[in-house]
């Protein structure tokens, strides 16, 4: 076969995962229903870690872990339908709260200096040190095995909704919610110095930061590409020195 055949090809097979990934999210919204009914968990990692191990199994060793992490962002997306579907229809999830006092020396946080969430800790936690990790994982993995005695975590988000990690991580691990802080979120547009709002075609952040502005971008025909995290995206931005690129980032970060 000739290379434009080929991608002829491959492209005939994506438009088929497109239809299956379409008919899953349908899927997923009527599990969704009938666990809201049920009272029925949507993490069950047990489960979830014996279907990867099913489907894994009969697999080439350099095929495994690529089509593991594929299998787990496919459930990571249908938890995220899930939640968002019994968020619709009503439900109210068993999040666990504590209101005894909490003396924490050690803080941590997800992220890097100059996020919203390290704002969080200084306005919970004022004159304790922040550590910032990498990921949510990583971070309640930290608390629940001493580490750092307590984890600020972004939750809700008034403007982009639930940050549907995180219910999956409170349910996962035996942590507790013991105080809620609003944070402001005040955005700014962020690019290396000479740079012109009109040289800026892609913008790099958070997906929540990203959906927060998405209406400033599609005005100015910036296109949005989803990071990790904000001051992170800031953080890259800056080291790349190219003015067709920004940021949306807290002013701390930029």
């Amino acid at each position: 076969m000739t290379l434009n055949e080929l991608r002829e090809r491959i492209d005939e097979l994506d438009r088929n995962i497109k239809e299956l990934f379409l008919k899953r999210i349908d899927v997923s919204k009527e599990v969704a229903q009938i666990k809201f009914h049920t009272g029925d968990k949507i993490l069950k990692p047990e489960r979830e870690k014996e279907i990867i191990q099913n489907l894994c199994d009969d697999l080439d060793e350099n095929l495994k872990y690529p089509y593991a992490s594929l299998l787990r962002k496919y459930m990571e997306l249908s938890r995220c339908i899930q939640y968002s579907k019994m968020l619709e229809l009503g439900a109210e999830f068993q999040l666990r709260f504590t209101e005894e006092p909490l003396i924490a020396e050690s803080v941590c946080f997800q992220g890097i200096p100059g996020s919203y969430s390290e704002m969080a800790v200084k306005n919970i936690f004022p004159g304790i040190e922040a550590h910032p990790i990498d990921t949510f994982e990583e971070l309640f993995q930290c608390i629940s095995r001493g580490k750092h005695q307590a984890g600020v975590v972004p939750i809700e988000n008034t403007t982009a909704g639930s940050v549907y990690e995180v219910y999956d991580l409170l349910m996962k691990y035996d942590l507790y919610i013991n105080h809620m802080n609003v944070v402001k979120v005040e955005h700014c547009l962020a690019a290396v110095q000479g740079a012109c709002l009109e040289d800026i075609k892609e913008v790099y952040s958070h997906p929540q930061a990203i959906a927060q502005s998405m209406e400033f971008l599609k005005v100015h025909g910036i296109k949005g590409i989803a990071g990790s995290n904000t001051a992170i995206a800031a953080k890259e931005v800056s080291e790349r020195q190219d003015i067709s690129i920004g940021t949306i980032c807290s002013s701390e970060a930029a």
